[in-house]
């Protein structure tokens, strides 16, 4: 198992990208953003790595596919909101733990977990956040936090937490990926998710325990 990048910073990176992606319906200038550079942000530090890089094209290509970003932009946030805002055809496509562990209630077991991982280190969840605490966006943000402190301050441990919560989101990312691959008609959501959960099997574990 390696990690690609071999840059903790640069996962971290990746799964604050990957949070905004499925945190939040895009707006058109990041629509308008991948028309023109034909690439995303610090997921394309991924582009090396065959598997990844045919998804980052299948994902571009999914955008470019609608014509120009204000039919794009219409697309993908109408997509959005079938997925993952509750409003398709199954609880399997919800980006929330719940979902997944709980035969699609939400606001159940993980969602406690969740609350006090945050509380745990002094985190709350922002004011107007209207999601789950055990949120695909909550959980990666606070990964990539951990992933940052153990990479730069020496007196500040976070193996145990990194660990634990890759845990968590390498249980049931698979299952939300294989759910999207499924109901998703753009691939464009299809193919970030096959990559977040690529990165996860790839990458943290390695992050955590190598020497």
């Amino acid at each position: 198992m390696k990690f690609r990048s071999a840059d903790p910073f640069q996962l971290a990176d990746c799964l604050v990208e990957l949070a905004r992606l499925f945190g939040a319906p895009l707006e058109q200038a990041d629509i308008a953003a991948l028309f023109e550079n034909g690439r995303f942000d610090a997921l394309q530090a991924l582009a090396g790595d065959p598997r990844h890089a045919v998804d980052l094209r299948s994902a571009i290509a999914a955008v470019k596919s609608a014509g120009d970003p204000a039919a794009a932009t219409s697309r993908l946030n109408s997509i959005f909101c079938r997925l993952f805002l509750g409003l398709g055809p199954t609880p399997a496509t919800l980006p929330i733990e719940s979902a997944h562990r709980a035969g699609g209630r939400l606001f159940q077991e993980p969602a406690e977990i969740m609350s006090k991982m945050l509380a745990t280190h002094g985190l709350c969840l922002t004011e107007g956040f209207a999601e789950p605490p055990d949120h695909l966006a909550v959980e990666l943000s606070l990964l990539e936090q951990f992933i940052r402190l153990e990479a730069s301050l020496v007196d500040i441990d976070k193996r145990v937490a990194i660990s634990a919560l890759h845990g968590r989101l390498v249980e049931w990312t698979p299952e939300f990926a294989e759910a999207v691959a499924e109901h998703d008609p753009s691939g464009f959501y299809a193919a970030l998710a096959h990559i977040l959960v690529r990165l996860l099997d790839d990458a943290v574990l390695d992050f955590v325990y190598a020497a």
